[in-house]
């Protein structure tokens, strides 16, 4: 027998179902259409064969972000200040030139929304009588509504710009027009008149308006340099998705080791069958430049996913992890980090960048805090291969998220501590402890950690149990007290705890 509750708690689960089908189909909806709308201005034919290719919401939510990137005239700042410019037009556009449309749909809108206001405006709303100036033959003429706009230069098209809009219909609709007699009533009515010119400006020449008017029809082009290599680049390295993960351990004063680590799925990999195994040969290259652009290193090389002797379908499953070791020096960089699947020609590319702290006097001076699903000790004289920091064997956690029946790993290193006279050995003590949205704060003692000194250096591992949390994001707050010297650091970041 089915009791009425039971079928309300399927209807609500229906309905819920339902809804959220909707929701996502509704997200999916505005990217399709986001190369639709107002950024029809700005998107080059490369990014829009880019776009047209994705097929997730993330790949299209991720293709969003860069392409506004790439038009950041200032990076470090918080705020992209040509998108906001962008859309401040936008709103200009739509309050004062909209006729029976969106302004930034009229011809006015878009030349508004892409270049700005003009120098000069001559705006003639009601038409009328109008003296020509003298390089069109100084005869006066009765016209429909029309605005010139004057541009002193716009970068990537010319300089001494003059622009026409015609209203012909008087409906408010005003059209960029490459001839000035377009403006003229009667022109069609009583043909071409001879002109008595007095002179005529290069920028009059039928050809040049033609020229410039080409030019006004096609998207802006990127301002900055490099960004149009790297709009080609995004143009073939959207195929083969994996992500990344930088960090960085000290090697000394002015020198940092940041392994870069990547994972791949397997099921997104082309495998040509072996003796007994499959096989995917992969190209890997990174190059990293500092915020003022110079490139300060690149590498390239080979690695291979390899099924060994797992059944294949399992394999598929699984990811393929690469570490590649950068030296740096401290300061801020980015990356680029491209890879391809040889087998199938398949490309991605993902953007990254890294800050490296100066060497503190007064204060604790640590690594970063690597997330890890594996921490174990490493094989002797391993140091240098993947995975190797210290006297540990890492495998980090790219995305900073734990399932609860698994444990939350945490690697760290301490750098210039004070050391014992007696045990020549230095005494730290460090807390843990993972703050919720609640804002409860919860403690960890030192079980399940080790500790591994060397000098003045102190490496740390750490394993917290998660099966009593609530799924949820979850802050992470380490703290480090050199009791010697009573010099103190924290340590913070975020992780995302899974049910399943």
């Amino acid at each position: 027998m089915i009791h009425v509750s039971h079928l309300i708690i399927v209807a609500v689960l229906a309905l819920a179902q339902q809804s959220s089908g909707q929701a996502k189909a509704q997200k999916k909806e505005v990217l399709d259409d986001w190369i639709k709308g107002e950024v029809r201005y700005l998107i080059t034919d490369e990014e829009r064969q880019v776009y047209q290719r994705l097929t997730t919401q993330e790949e299209r939510e991720h293709f969003i972000e860069e392409f506004w990137r790439r038009r950041d005239p200032n990076p470090q700042t918080p705020e992209n200040e040509f998108r906001e410019e962008f859309y401040r037009r936008l709103a200009y556009a739509n309050e004062n030139f909209g006729a029976g449309m969106p302004g930034w749909l009229t011809d006015r809108g878009r030349i508004y929304v892409l270049y700005g206001p003009p120098n000069r405006r001559d705006a003639h709303p009601m038409g009328g009588r109008y003296q020509k100036p003298p390089n069109q033959g100084g005869d006066t003429i009765t016209t429909y509504p029309f605005e010139i706009w004057e541009y002193d230069y716009i970068p990537g098209i010319g300089q001494d710009l003059t622009i026409e809009f015609v209203d012909r219909s008087g409906s408010g609709l005003y059209t960029l027009e490459t001839d000035p007699n377009q403006k003229d009533a009667f022109y069609r009515r009583r043909g071409e008149q001879p002109q008595q010119r007095q002179w005529v400006r290069a920028k009059e020449v039928p050809f040049e308006r033609m020229r410039v008017w080409a030019k006004f029809q096609a998207p802006p082009p990127l301002q900055f340099p490099k960004l149009r290599e790297e709009v080609r680049a995004a143009v073939s390295y959207n195929d083969l998705p994996f992500e990344v993960n930088t960090a960085f351990i000290r090697i000394s004063a002015d020198s940092y080791a940041v392994p870069l680590t990547l994972a791949v799925p397997n099921e997104k990999l082309l495998y040509v069958g072996k003796e007994g195994f499959f096989e995917s040969d992969l190209q890997l290259y990174v190059g990293v430049t500092n915020l003022s652009g110079a490139a300060v290193y690149q590498c390239d090389e080979d690695f291979r996913a390899e099924t060994g002797g797992a059944p294949l379908a399992e394999f598929l499953k699984l990811r393929t992890y690469h570490q590649r070791i950068i030296p740096l020096p401290p300061g801020r960089y980015r990356l680029r980090i491209v890879l391809k699947d040889v087998n199938s020609n398949k490309l991605g590319v993902k953007d990254t960048s890294i800050w490296i702290p100066q060497v503190s006097e007064a204060g604790l001076n640590t690594s970063s805090l690597i997330y890890a699903d594996v921490i174990q000790p490493a094989p002797e004289n391993s140091r240098g291969e993947e995975f190797v920091l210290g006297p540990l064997k890492v495998l980090p956690n790219l995305k900073a998220a734990f399932l609860r029946r698994h444990r939350l790993g945490l690697y760290l290193e301490v750098y210039d501590l004070e050391v014992d006279q007696v045990t020549q050995k230095p005494s730290v003590e460090i807390t843990y402890a993972l703050e919720g949205s609640d804002g409860k704060m919860i403690r960890f003692g030192n079980e399940s950690e080790s500790r591994f000194a060397e000098g003045r250096s102190l490496a740390v591992a750490k394993a917290i149990p998660l099966e009593n949390l609530a799924p949820g994001k979850y802050r992470v707050v380490v703290q480090i007290s050199d009791l010697l010297t009573q010099r103190k650091c924290t340590l913070e970041g975020q992780v995302d705890v899974l049910l399943k």
